[in-house]
């Protein structure tokens, strides 16, 4: 996974091209979320509103499933692995820009994906054992973990952190900024996860790089565009 994760973040650091971002807020992004912030995910999982959430996700009727997976999973996953961003960039108000901050999001997705990963690996190994899999299943499993979900991750965190970057920039409307961000990409999500074995599924997946590209090309013109609308304090 690690392995995967290296590739990924390199072809992601060709497409964003940030500048010099602190190795402090690299490593301490990428451990706090491989270590810390996947561990937070069953601890939210237990609260009154969220347990009701992912109870709702596993209903056999689909309306009930796409709540559980925007509202429950979508939000929760995306919110972790936005901590350390929002840590830094808006808490401690670290200097970054939307290309930055995109980046180091795309840090912190790839952490827990491959975290998320090495826990489905386990329960795919104990069921092809248990002949609950097929080895051409256990494989085919296998590869989807370890490659392409951490590169999704990346993808709606780095969107995110495209977002988060754009909050540091503009205060005034930090709030309103940074639920944008986190409720687009807890719905593209949880979307995803509803219908993730269909094509309406792999869809998802290419509107998710597509928006991705997006963003990362226009991200100076998005800033220009919304500083001649606002007004940044000086």
């Amino acid at each position: 996974g690690l392995y995967f994760a290296v590739i990924w973040g390199f072809i992601l650091n060709k497409v964003i091209k940030p500048k010099r971002i602190e190795p402090q807020i690299v490593l301490s992004t990428f451990a706090f979320t491989a270590l810390v912030g996947i561990t937070l995910i069953p601890v939210i999982k237990l609260l009154p509103i969220f347990s009701q959430l992912y109870a709702v996700k596993r209903s056999r009727d689909v309306a009930p499933q796409l709540i559980g997976y925007i509202f429950g999973v979508g939000v929760v996953e995306e919110s972790v692995k936005a901590l350390p961003l929002y840590f830094w960039f808006l808490i401690q108000k670290r200097p970054t820009t939307p290309r930055e901050a995109a980046f180091t999001g795309v840090l912190s997705g790839l952490a827990f994906g491959i975290a998320e990963a090495v826990g489905y690996s386990i329960k795919y190994t104990n069921d092809q054992f248990s002949g609950d899999l097929t080895p051409g299943s256990f494989l085919i499993a296998q590869f989807v973990r370890m490659i392409s979900l951490p590169l999704l991750h990346a993808l709606w965190a780095g969107i995110l952190g495209y977002f988060i970057g754009l909050a540091a920039h503009f205060p005034t409307r930090q709030t309103a900024i940074v639920m944008l961000g986190l409720f687009s990409m807890a719905a593209i999500h949880g979307t995803y996860d509803t219908f993730s074995d269909s094509w309406f599924g792999f869809l998802l997946c290419v509107l998710s790089l597509v928006l991705f590209v997006m963003y990362v090309r226009s991200a100076e013109k998005i800033t220009e565009q919304l500083e001649s609308r606002l007004v940044v304090p000086g």
